[in-house]
């Protein structure tokens, strides 16, 4: 009896660890601190079981590397200094919306080579995006592909093994497309 109370105790104990190495919340705000912060505060978190936004302040992502999935919607907001996905490149699977807008140095996917998965809508806008470099394991988006005012960009170069877009393909105010 003792025996099984012991591991009882000790099952409980574990599983009650398991479920609270993630943060929790609808959505989950990160500035560059939450991210720097990140892998010690939720050392065994690989899988953000809502909405991740983060804020317009980060410039390095590399404290999120542990991150395989996101249940919900990835965002950036503003971000007039992200370069680059570097830190996110075990993340296999949004379950949601994928959401950029206005980076005035964002000009590839690089860091996102694992990215298979996303289950909602892909959404860039506002970027100076060249190509989709970084992408290249990207094979299903199950909402809309839409991609707005990103003059530079000039082709889909990054986006061979996408076969699947289950909403609508929407290219606008892409000026240096097909030249």
């Amino acid at each position: 009896m003792k025996k099984l109370l012991i591991l009882l105790t000790t099952t409980l104990l574990y599983y009650g660890t398991m479920w609270a190495q993630c943060p929790t919340g609808t959505t989950i705000s990160l500035d560059q601190n939450g991210i720097d912060n990140f892998s010690i505060n939720y050392p065994g978190c690989t899988v953000i079981g809502g909405n991740l936004w983060i804020d317009g302040d980060a410039t390095d992502l590399s404290g999120l590397s542990q991150i395989t999935a996101i249940n919900g919607n990835l965002q950036f907001g503003f971000f007039p200094q992200l370069a680059g996905f570097s830190g996110l490149e075990n993340l296999k699977m949004i379950g949601g919306n994928f959401i950029i807008d206005s980076s005035d140095q964002l000009n590839n996917f690089e860091g996102l080579e694992s990215l298979t998965t996303i289950g909602g809508d892909f959404f860039v806008g506002y970027n100076d995006l060249v190509d989709f470099s970084g992408l290249g394991s990207l094979t299903s988006i199950g909402g809309n592909f839409e991609v707005i005012n990103n003059v530079p960009l000039s082709g889909f170069t990054g986006l061979d093994n996408l076969t699947s877009i289950a909403g609508s393909f929407i290219i606008a105010g892409l000026w240096t497309l097909g030249n």
